[in-house]
């Protein structure tokens, strides 16, 4: 109990340790309510060039930059009136051509993929909107006026920090253009309202200031320190959660980790238990759930979790809400904030990417 009491008196003593986080990573976390609104405004205030009905919707983009991408497509894929594909390569699909609209997608605007994949997408006739701070991608833009738009996201933030900028602008421009059926931006508003909302409670209950007796994501935290992380999502949105923890561990608390998803780790990672990984560290697994689970899934889960053993280092992590939205980025929200307060526990600059850096060095 000795060892609980220290970590725990260190998350709440967060407010004397600015030296964790110089540069400020959880003032986004923090605010995030606030820049999933501003960039809903922004993207209901941006005016289309052409609102002609496409044959595909695509988004390219990596990293930070390409989450968005992986939502828009989860969340409403089997509401929009055409097809959403997510591609996070240095190429795209054969059908993202001359019927296509393309969102291409990158924080810095200097992200070689995206880049490569937009100006094949461009020279195959698709229309393409960028979302990026300016760098290069905002100048391969210039070249193609008559198909190109650039909506400008703020600038300062680390592009994993950004999401709010980099989803909500795409979201209320894909219902402008009627693509999400009955009820159109008003009803997607409606949604937005909703998860609004509930962030903004969220961001009060996560908070810095809220000790981890009542802190989910400071629980969270202690809960994976020291340990390997394995995060499972309970449906299709919960996986897109999933890999959103994974990539939060990964760069803000400078964490390996593992993430999957029902029901296809059944037919694979279900029989990896068995091993035991002997020389890893305990593995901690997260599951995430949600409402939007059929019986049958519950069921899955249920058997699963049971063949893993009730003896085995695990948590559940309920997504909150009504609508697929809401559910889906407050799983995301805690996972953020777990992310930062893990940061902390391992005395890691949450900010610093000196690995992606190096890379990015040597590729020039």
């Amino acid at each position: 109990m000795a060892r609980l009491s220290s970590r725990a008196d260190l998350l709440d003593r967060l407010t004397n340790l600015s030296a964790l986080d110089p540069d400020d990573m959880i003032g986004p976390a923090i605010a995030f309510p606030e820049q999933c609104q501003q960039a809903w405004e922004s993207g209901c205030g941006f005016r289309l060039a052409s609102r002609t009905t496409p044959k595909v919707l695509a988004v390219t983009g990596m990293g930070g930059s390409g989450v968005g991408g992986l939502l828009l497509a989860k969340l409403y894929d089997g509401r929009c009136s055409v097809p959403i594909v997510a591609n996070r390569d240095y190429t795209v699909p054969a059908s993202v051509g001359r019927d296509a609209l393309l969102f291409a997608v990158s924080y810095s605007g200097d992200t070689e993929e995206t880049l490569a994949a937009t100006k094949q997408a461009l020279d195959a006739g698709a229309r393409v909107i960028c979302l990026t701070t300016g760098g290069k991608l905002a100048k391969l833009a210039a070249r193609y006026p008559r198909r190109t738009q650039v909506l400008t996201v703020p600038a300062g933030f680390s592009p994993r920090a950004a999401l709010g900028h980099l989803f909500f602008p795409m979201l209320a421009l894909t219902a402008q253009l009627g693509l999400l059926g009955r009820g159109g931006i008003a009803a997607v508003e409606r949604e937005v309202t909703e998860t609004l909302r509930l962030l903004r409670r969220m961001s009060q209950e996560l908070h810095l200031d809220v000790p981890v007796a009542r802190n989910e994501a400071k629980q969270l935290a202690h809960f994976l320190h020291g340990c390997f992380p394995i995060v499972y999502g309970g449906t299709g949105l919960m996986g897109v959660a999933a890999y959103r923890w994974r990539t939060q561990l990964n760069e803000n608390s400078n964490t390996i980790a593992s993430h999957h998803e029902f029901s296809e780790l059944d037919h694979n990672e279900i029989q990896g238990w068995r091993g035991g990984n002997p020389g890893l560290p305990r593995p901690a697994l997260i599951v995430l759930r949600s409402k939007g689970e059929s019986k049958r899934m519950a069921e899955r889960i249920k058997i699963t979790l049971d063949i893993l053993g009730r003896r085995l280092h695990r948590r559940e992590v309920e997504a909150r809400g009504a609508s697929p939205l809401a559910q889906v980025l407050s799983a995301v929200y805690v996972g953020d904030f777990a992310s930062i307060y893990l940061a902390y526990l391992n005395r890691v600059d949450p900010t610093e990417i000196d690995n992606i850096r190096q890379l990015k060095k040597a590729l020039g």
